[in-house]
């Protein structure tokens, strides 16, 4: 027994159905790629930082891209030089729109280790709790002698 069919005619997508789908598309690209470009201690970094903000009734940092591929460099940089230092220009790398940043460095034998220094040491404290601050970026190098160097570049957007 043959059951009717109906075809429903395909329309042409509208301009801004497309753009709105376009949008979406790199949105989770870019979600995506903040993800997929950090390393598990990174990561664990970022899981720790928000830790200390939630407790401090903070809301927790989003990554950015931008800020994690600039920490990442730095943090790169910092371990070839074998010393600390800020960067000279933090907006330099920056994502569009910023209203204010700041920056954490430091090293150690773990991420555990600079995070509990990040905490007890009020200037860096200050910067991880500072409410003006929505978005986040961490870069983690670990040099020849195993100690990490760690970037926390922080934006308010």
């Amino acid at each position: 027994m043959d059951l009717p069919s109906t075809v429903v005619p395909a329309r042409a997508p509208s301009r801004r159905r497309g753009q709105v789908i376009a949008g979406i598309a790199v949105a989770l690209s870019l979600g995506f790629l903040a993800t997929a470009c950090t390393s598990s201690e990174e990561n664990s970094a970022i899981s720790m930082l928000n830790t200390t903000r939630r407790a401090g009734f903070r809301a927790d940092l989003s990554s950015n891209v931008s800020l994690t591929l600039t920490a990442q460099s730095w943090s790169a940089q910092l371990a070839k030089n074998g010393r600390l230092s800020h960067r000279a220009s933090l907006s330099v790398g920056a994502p569009a729109g910023w209203r204010k940043l700041g920056e954490n460095v430091g090293y150690g034998g773990s991420v555990t280790v600079i995070h509990n220094a990040f905490v007890a040491s009020a200037p860096h404290l200050a910067n991880i709790m500072d409410s003006a601050f929505n978005h986040l970026g961490i870069g983690v190098t670990v040099d020849g002698n195993g100690r990490r160097w760690e970037v926390q570049e922080f934006a308010g957007l």
